[in-house]
């Protein structure tokens, strides 16, 4: 096993700091617990490390700090399932509508990368009857 240089010992640091903070604002709950929560973060902090270390770059940008965001987001379990009923926030005039969940975390179809997801779609009922993502 190599050992690490002092740079690398602070973006670990870093990394750590980072994802522990976003566990405890995306999770206050604490839906990801025991086992589960430490096997992510340490898969998390695994995979931002190697790219980080093997682009050269030894700090972490805002950019890098969205990207552990979403990466924390996308690996907690979701909150509803399929044909749930749920109220969610559309926007609009009307910001609130009752619907079902159609579909969860659904790839997101105007991303070629195919990595970003939609949490819930969710079919809204009548008089509307759309689909927001």
């Amino acid at each position: 096993m190599a050992s690490l240089t002092p740079s690398e010992v602070r973006l670990l640091e870093s990394l750590d700091d980072a994802i522990t903070a976003e566990l405890a604002a995306c999770d206050p709950a604490g839906r990801l617990c025991g086992p589960k929560r430490s096997a992510v973060k340490l898969e998390l902090l695994q995979n931002f490390f190697e790219t980080l270390a093997s682009n050269n770059r030894l700090t972490l940008t805002a950019a890098d700090r969205g990207r552990i965001r979403g990466a924390v987001s996308a690996s907690l379990p979701a909150r509803f399932v399929r044909r749930d009923r749920v109220v969610c926030n559309v926007g609009g005039a009307r910001p609130w509508e009752a619907g079902v969940v159609h579909a969860v975390h659904e790839p997101d179809p105007d991303d070629g990368s195919g990595r970003r997801k939609f949490a819930y779609i969710v079919l809204t009922d009548p008089p509307t009857a759309r689909l927001p993502s």
